[in-house]
């Protein structure tokens, strides 16, 4: 979601909800008859193959409407294009026509639903109607994070790889130069310098040395510069817990070596203009010479692949370069779980709902829909495990679709330890990008730090963030950009301050990381 789309939803959030709710509060739903008829939130990625059909009309959808169907329950899938999800959600639970069952990333936002009363609560429906849900969550502890007040008002998706941003450089450049990759970050702007002075790919006043994102995500970790942020910060726990990042010691010197990097013409004079899809264009072009991105989707076809259609030549290399102070290059992972699957409190169909959710669970739903039609799409090996065989011909005819239709189902997790490992060997030895992929994964694996979750909603947040989102935005590119940035900086701090941000502060420190 754009910056400002996003702050404007910010501050009209509560009143919608209030609005779509009646005021309700978290009082327990009253079930009287279930409609049997339900709406499902699918993401709209734009990538129907030819010849498959349309998003709501194909043999996945179909097959799975017809099992539904077997339970009583008919199903309208409700796409909601992917890159608009967030405030799409948003905005259909403010007008009170949200799907009986949406699903969002931001816990801010779960959060918030569900302090206000516009969540249905789940906790006596999965004990009635979700026994693979609940088999499928059974010895891991997940489902604490879709609680408040020790109430189910959403269930989290389990997170299988929890890699989360990687740093990448091109590796061919360093060739042609005949210079070692940099291991720490003073050894990056010597080799950022040498890129811009030599420009080994030779693409003219098109290089990008160093791309970074275009907004004030940047403040969080949520954007593709985290690990950067966090190398200048302690690994303390307890500021984690008690103080926004641009708070902590070493955040502005994070700041200042962006707005170095800035001035010495390291990264591009234009880049508050790039959207995030502009920038995996660029390095796709071939114009970019370090990056930072998506650690699960840089060594795959169509973004390696189309690199290397545009480049015959580039070589990507991952790498630690975020050193910190104790000489480690601490990344930070993914939480354990990833979307909060939830349904609106004014669902008039909620035992569906959760029969629906359950039957997404159930082992041959979950297995067809990720592994496909055996004979078809796979064979099984002597330990059980299916087999593709043919990746080109699964994604075309498979894989667009069945991650979203299953949503919280993890079908690999079906699979015993012999049958993993084997699913995992065969697809490694058809992945064209193996070594690097297996590089990928050590990298991110090695010093992987768990972030710290908030299970309490921070009230000041809701009142304060709409105005800090905007600050933050500004300010993110008048640092990097400021010719006097001492001076800048000290603004940026009194501006957090006179907009909440001590507030919040203040309530963080409060609750202690509860």
């Amino acid at each position: 979601m754009k910056p400002v789309k996003r702050t404007i939803l910010c501050f009209v959030i509560m009143i919608m909800i209030l609005v779509s709710t009646g005021c309700g509060g978290r009082s327990a739903t009253n079930f009287k008859g279930d409609a049997g008829k339900i709406r499902v939130m699918l993401f709209d990625r734009g990538s129907i193959p030819s010849g498959e059909g349309t998003l709501t009309d194909n043999r996945w959808i179909n097959f799975l409407k017809e099992e539904a169907k077997n339970q009583g329950i008919e199903v309208e899938y409700i796409p909601v294009p992917r890159n608009q999800s967030t405030e799409k959600v948003i905005t259909m639970m403010g007008a009170n026509n949200a799907p009986d069952i949406f699903y969002l990333y931001e816990r801010e936002f779960f959060l918030k639903f569900a302090s206000l009363g516009g969540l249905l609560d789940y906790s006596d429906l999965l004990e009635t109607y979700g026994e693979n849900v609940l088999k499928l969550y059974e010895g891991k502890d997940i489902l604490k994070y879709g609680k408040v007040d020790g109430r189910q008002y959403g269930i989290p998706s389990i997170r299988q790889d929890r890699k989360h941003y990687g740093a990448f450089i091109r590796k061919d450049w360093l060739d042609i130069l005949d210079i070692e990759p940099p291991t720490d970050k003073e050894s990056l702007v010597t080799v950022l310098k040498a890129f811009r002075d030599e420009d080994p790919g030779n693409v003219g006043d098109k290089l990008i040395p160093m791309q970074i994102p275009f907004d004030s995500t940047a403040f969080t970790d949520a954007n593709r510069t985290t690990d950067l942020m966090r190398s200048f910060l302690s690994t303390s726990i307890e500021e984690e817990k008690t103080m926004l990042p641009v708070f902590r010691p070493g955040f502005k010197e994070y700041m200042a070596y962006l707005n170095k990097l800035y001035r010495e013409d390291l990264i591009h004079k234009e880049f508050p203009t790039f959207s995030y899809a502009k920038n995996r264009e660029q390095v796709m072009q071939g114009i970019v010479g370090f990056f930072n991105d998506n650690a699960t989707l840089v060594g795959t076809e169509g973004f390696y692949g189309t690199l290397k259609k545009n480049v015959p030549t580039a070589e990507l290399l991952p790498l630690e370069v975020y050193d910190h102070d104790d000489g480690s290059y601490y990344k930070l992972e993914h939480p354990p779980f990833g979307f909060y699957l939830m349904t609106p409190k004014s669902s008039k169909s909620p035992e569906s709902v959760v029969k629906y959710i359950d039957l997404l669970c159930r082992e041959d739903i979950a297995w067809k829909l990720s592994f496909g039609i055996e004979g078809e799409h796979y064979t099984l090996d002597d330990y059980g495990a299916p087999i593709p065989i043919d990746f080109e011909y699964n994604s075309k005819t498979l894989d667009y679709t069945g991650e979203d239709l299953r949503l919280i189902a993890r079908p690999e997790m079906m699979l015993n330890a012999d049958a993993k490992r084997s699913l995992d060997e065969s697809k490694a030895e058809m992945d064209p990008y193996r070594e690097f992929n297996k590089m990928v994964d050590e990298l991110g694996k090695r010093d992987a730090v768990q972030p710290f979750v908030q299970l309490t909603e921070i009230k000041t947040i809701s009142r304060y963030m709409p105005q800090l989102i905007k600050l933050s935005d500004q300010y993110w590119v008048k640092l990097i950009t400021a010719e006097d940035f001492d001076s800048m900086y000290e603004e940026f701090i009194v501006q957090l301050n006179k907009n909440g941000a001590d507030k919040i502060i203040e309530e963080m420190k409060d609750l202690g990381g509860k």
